[in-house]
């Protein structure tokens, strides 16, 4: 793969002009495929697309320099679905920007890799490897938004749904991101699966897989997706009251576990009694928004 010239990205003001995520704009001008899902803890690229793409090589090839890499760095990944090129669908592992550039940051280029070393130096360059937040969160954000809102709509979703999902998925990451810090947590940690099923519990009484039941969904289906606006409401309600109060911690030298699971548990159980009362009030079930029968029990 030759090397591209690469344009000026910065505005007299010395900040980049292009407000997209930077391994979409080194993808884009290197030309190679990158996929990509948008998570709830931020956009998550396909790794065997990057290093196929910045060394120059086969994704065979990629795949097993992956594998010989992962055992030497910390880079934190995902499985998720890959679409390869047979239209077919596979599991592949994905992480963010931070762990794309340490792959980068990891690999040397050689003879055979003649894309790789001016791609360093434009990483290099633009801070990816001292600072990956060297766009503005709030562009991005929003791109991302807007991004999903498209797709809602194509779904069929109303926009009072769609504003109250967006504003779930910010109060969440920033759930996440005081969590992360009062703890000192690696972003994948198992500790966050804990933390969404006490919510879960709390505010509906459930965990993950009785509200896939309740719901109708398979298995690893988006529960949120599928929930009312309603329960997304009172979803983003407790989260946003138990970062506020996780808040009050930021400065202690030592936070616990317990400590924090507790408060969890606490006020998510303080608006599942909200929720309670409000399906007792309205006669409907708050996370389908399904009239609920006499007894109870939903409406067919």
């Amino acid at each position: 793969m030759p090397d591209k010239i690469i344009p000026t990205y910065e505005s007299d003001s010395g900040e980049f002009d292009d407000p997209r995520p930077l391994p979409f704009i080194v993808a884009e001008r290197w030309g190679f495929p990158l996929q990509s899902h948008d998570t709830e803890e931020g956009v998550l690229y396909a790794i065997q697309d990057w290093i196929t793409g910045i060394a120059s090589t086969s994704s065979k090839n990629a795949t097993k320099m992956w594998t010989k890499m992962k055992s030497q760095l910390s880079t934190s990944s995902r499985h998720l679905n890959y679409l390869a090129k047979n239209g077919k669908k596979y599991k592949m592992d994905f992480t963010n920007d931070e762990g794309l550039y340490q792959i980068a940051a990891y690999m040397r280029a050689t003879k055979s890799r003649p894309a790789l070393r001016v791609i360093k130096d434009f990483l290099a360059k633009s801070g990816a490897f001292a600072d990956e937040a060297r766009r503005e969160p709030e562009t991005v954000e929003a791109k991302l938004a807007e991004k999903r809102k498209k797709k809602w709509l194509r779904q069929g979703k109303p926009e009072e749904w769609i504003t109250i999902r967006n504003i779930g998925i910010v109060t969440r990451k920033e759930l996440m991101a005081i969590i992360k810090h009062l703890l000192n947590l690696e972003s994948n940690d198992k500790y966050f699966i804990t933390v969404t099923e006490e919510t879960y519990l709390g505010v509906f009484g459930m965990r993950s897989w009785e509200l896939r039941e309740h719901l109708g969904i398979p298995k690893g289906a988006n529960i949120r997706e599928f929930m009312s606006t309603l329960g997304l409401i009172f979803t983003a309600q407790a989260e946003e009251v138990c970062r506020l109060e996780l808040e009050n911690y930021r400065d202690d030298e030592v936070v616990a576990k317990k400590t924090v699971t507790k408060i969890i548990k606490t006020l998510s159980q303080l608006v599942g009694q909200q929720v309670k009362i409000t399906e007792k009030r309205l006669g409907r079930d708050v996370l389908t928004g399904r009239k609920l029968l006499s007894d109870g029990n939903l409406q067919l």
